[in-house]
């Protein structure tokens, strides 16, 4: 997969993210620990360093979004962009209204077939594109990976993507900031009263 340099990136975003959490749950174990503080005096000394942990760990969470955006973004512009096929804008958008266009799957099978015996790579493309918008046309996708076997590994990465882009709760717990309290456990106050 072409996956590999993004997923280490994310890795070391979600490193950071934890690595944030522990030095702030540090801060809280000191000064939870101080006799000196009353429990306003802790949770005072303590709200900064919790809205700074808080403000990096939204951002990292951002920048992990902002990283599977621009892979699939690039992925899409690989397979359905004009990237190598067409320096002519209003060709591709032409050949993209054609492909809305199409009916179902003998139809745009048909078409795709008769623009790649006219050269038009833009109009296959665009009819590829349209397959795999939900709109199940199966000939046309078969059609297209026998003609170009590596839009099959793109394929499986594309899919990959819209498992990070949906996965919203397994994400984001790697963002979670601990709360603010100053509980010698680091637990809030209500679960610590249970110890």
């Amino acid at each position: 997969m072409s996956l590999d340099s993004m997923e280490s990136e994310i890795a070391g975003l979600r490193a950071k993210a934890a690595d944030l959490a522990d030095d702030y749950a540090r801060t809280q174990a000191e000064i939870a620990a101080d006799s000196n503080l009353t429990d306003i005096g802790k949770a005072d000394a303590l709200a900064p360093f919790h809205e700074q942990m808080k403000a990096g760990v939204a951002a990292l969470h951002q920048r992990e979004k902002a990283v599977v955006k621009s892979k699939r973004e690039s992925l899409e512009r690989s397979l359905f962009g004009t990237t190598g096929y067409a320096s002519d804008i209003s060709g591709f958008r032409e050949a993209q209204l054609i492909a809305v266009r199409l009916n179902d799957d003998d139809e745009a099978h048909a078409m795709y077939i008769n623009a790649l015996r006219s050269d038009d790579d833009v109009l296959a493309r665009a009819i590829f594109q349209q397959a795999q918008s939900g709109k199940g046309w199966d000939k046309v996708t078969r059609e297209h990976l026998d003609r170009n076997p590596s839009v099959k590994t793109t394929l499986a990465d594309l899919a990959a993507i819209r498992q990070y882009e949906q996965g919203g709760f397994a994400r984001a717990v790697n963002y979670m900031a601990p709360s603010l309290s100053t509980a010698r456990s680091g637990l809030p106050p209500f679960l610590e009263a249970r110890r």
